[in-house]
């Protein structure tokens, strides 16, 4: 009996210092959240793209618990989505993971005109990486990037209102058509 109870101690000690030599000092950085840009503009939404790199220097695969994030209006602050990356293991070394989120969100007229006539309509990404490494510890590391979506909020803007554009500073009337097709200022 003794010597199961001696045996006990020494695993759980041999354990504790397992984990405390693979997780010590949190290994574990972001190197970058960068929004690349928009896609798939169109009356409904667009797609957010980006990257999201974390580095791991621990010796073994941690998992990655969820990734949640919002994307709201720099300006008004308003909330336009948000969402959640499915549950992954980071491995050593460098992971790299392609961010791509499809915001179903489509501005009143009153709101886009306000924002169309701002030389840029920012959206923020801002979300957590959540680490639970059971038994030892548990990480929150944020993130935070912009993106222009001016772009897609023009769209919405009432035929002939004045929105200055940021190319040449002229203000010029945004004309509407109907083709499906989004303007490219200067080019119209």
């Amino acid at each position: 009996m003794l010597m199961r109870l001696l045996s006990g101690i020494v695993l759980l000690t041999v354990l504790a210092g397992a984990g405390y030599y693979f997780f010590r000092d949190a290994g574990i950085d972001l190197q970058h959240f960068t929004l690349t840009g928009i896609t798939s503009i169109g009356a409904q939404g667009f797609t957010i793209n980006g990257e999201l790199a974390v580095t791991s220097t621990l010796k073994v695969p941690v998992p990655v618990q969820s990734v949640a994030y919002e994307v709201t209006l720099e300006r008004t602050g308003e909330t336009i989505s948000s969402g959640t990356l499915p549950p992954f293991v980071l491995q050593p070394g460098e992971n790299k993971l392609a961010f791509e989120h499809r915001v179903y969100w489509v501005p009143t007229a009153a709101l886009a005109t306000q924002l169309a006539t701002d030389n840029h309509v920012n959206a923020v990404v801002a979300g957590t990486v959540h680490i639970d490494i059971p038994g030892v510890d548990s990480y929150a590391i944020p993130f935070k990037d912009t993106v222009d979506i001016k772009q897609y909020v023009t769209q919405f803007v009432p035929a002939q209102v004045p929105v200055q554009t940021p190319t040449t500073g002229v203000t010029e009337p945004v004309t509407q058509k109907d083709d499906g097709i989004l303007p490219v200022p200067g080019l119209a």
